[in-house]
């Protein structure tokens, strides 16, 4: 029987997984509000549905259910939250719901952690350096995936640089973290990223996903660092490809990283300049931009970013320095707010 994957979301990021599904020897059907979403062409199945329309989600992968092999559920970040109800029609496929629910660490979620002594990070604890832990179920066996260092420039950008720069023990140790958090809340089945501050000197848990949040690191960043992405290693398993395929090298073969550009005042984007020259630049590997015309609030409050540049380098020193020149070669535009009289 045909196996499928029901991707939920088409967002920039989601090109990566169609082509690697399809590698794996997966069909895919590609769910999207955007009746003209760019990717409809890149997936074997295209159904336009709008974000709440969560009887339209269940009805689809039913029928996918009825009629192939539904192999899995990819969402993208913004659609995380339909995993939800869908978890309550395809039992076989997704992680039980109360443990999606768990994973936003509410007081319940927060308790249990609690109770086994996983420290979790606070409100006032700081999240200017985390610690992005990448890893997937495979038949109930954790899988380490990879760990990002991610931190806040003094700019306002955001960099997130693979591997971690942590030793084995240190890395091992975070693993085991997310693994017990995980099998805590109830969570044992599909992808999963964790994301760590540092709390009074110990790693602390701030979030958890029930997939990659971190699109771009899980995808592209991930693939230069370690010859393979997580994604490529969990689609491989929703195939039945057995290993080496559904593993991903811990051991680094490069350094790698993305920069994402944060809005630098109030107005309405208006565009980058210098993206050849930045795209030009040594160990520069690719860039993207939203499309001009997003009105932005003040930097303090706008968390979403205009667009990333991503690169790779011999070590992350040599990294860290053609991120910097990539962004001094990107000038952004933003037009001032026109006032109605």
């Amino acid at each position: 029987m045909t196996q499928a994957l029901l991707v939920l979301g088409g967002d920039a990021f989601t090109a990566p997984v169609l082509r690697w599904a399809r590698e794996a020897g997966l069909e895919t059907v590609l769910a999207d509000p955007d009746p003209h979403a760019p990717l409809r062409r890149a997936a074997d199945e295209f159904h336009p549905i709008p974000p709440d329309d969560a009887e339209a989600h269940v009805a689809l992968a039913r029928r996918i259910a009825k009629t192939r092999r539904l192999a899995g559920v990819h969402a993208g970040a913004s659609a995380f939250a339909l995993l939800d109800t869908l978890s309550e029609a395809l039992p076989e496929v997704l992680a039980p719901r109360r443990a999606l629910e768990r994973l936003r660490l509410g007081p319940e979620a927060r308790a249990l952690l609690a109770e086994r002594g996983l420290a979790l990070a606070g409100a006032a604890d700081t999240d200017d350096i985390a610690l992005d832990v990448f890893a997937y179920f495979r038949d109930g066996a954790f899988v380490p995936a990879g760990i990002a260092r991610r931190r806040r420039l003094a700019s306002g950008d955001t960099c997130s640089l693979q591997p971690s720069g942590l030793g084995h023990d240190a890395e091992r140790a975070l693993y085991v973290r997310v693994e017990r958090a995980a099998r805590t809340l109830g969570f044992e089945r599909g992808p999963l990223q964790a994301t760590l501050v540092e709390c009074e000197g110990t790693p602390a848990l701030r979030a958890l996903f029930p997939g990659f949040a971190d699109a771009l690191g899980a995808t592209h960043v991930a693939r230069l660092a370690r010859g393979k992405s997580p994604l490529q290693a969990w689609l491989a398993h929703l195939a039945g490809a057995g290993g080496p395929f559904d593993e991903v090298a811990l051991e680094p073969r490069a350094a790698a990283g993305w920069l994402a550009l944060a809005p630098e005042r109030a107005g309405r984007f208006a565009g980058v300049d210098g993206i050849g020259r930045a795209r030009a630049l040594a160990g520069v590997v690719d860039l993207w931009f939203e499309e001009p015309g997003r009105e932005l609030g003040s930097p303090e409050i706008e968390t979403r970013p205009l667009g990333y540049v991503w690169a790779e380098a011999h070590d992350q020193e040599e990294l860290e320095e053609r991120l910097r020149a990539a962004r001094a070669a990107l000038e952004v535009r933003v037009a001032c707010r026109q006032r109605v009289a």
